[in-house]
């Protein structure tokens, strides 16, 4: 399980990946950016052994794998 960073400036790492802001809030229902800051409404990001994944605001859940390989083709 590697951690999960998030930050308007570098997007979201988890491990040796990095997903860009923009790149989020295009992906992820409820994540945005305002201001040039990222902001979440009703997003769940889950960390746990073989469980890592995101829930976005309409209850669709993302695996991280699975977005890696949407947004960076990897």
């Amino acid at each position: 399980m590697a951690d999960i960073l998030i930050s308007s400036d570098f997007g979201l790492k988890w491990g040796n990946v990095t997903i860009a802001p923009r790149e989020l809030a295009d992906n992820i229902s409820g994540i945005d950016i305002q201001n040039g800051l990222l902001v979440f409404d009703a997003v769940k990001i889950v960390n746990s052994t073989d469980r890592e994944f995101i829930t976005d605001s309409r209850g669709v859940s993302h695996m991280l794998n699975d977005l890696v390989v949407r947004i960076l083709g990897e």
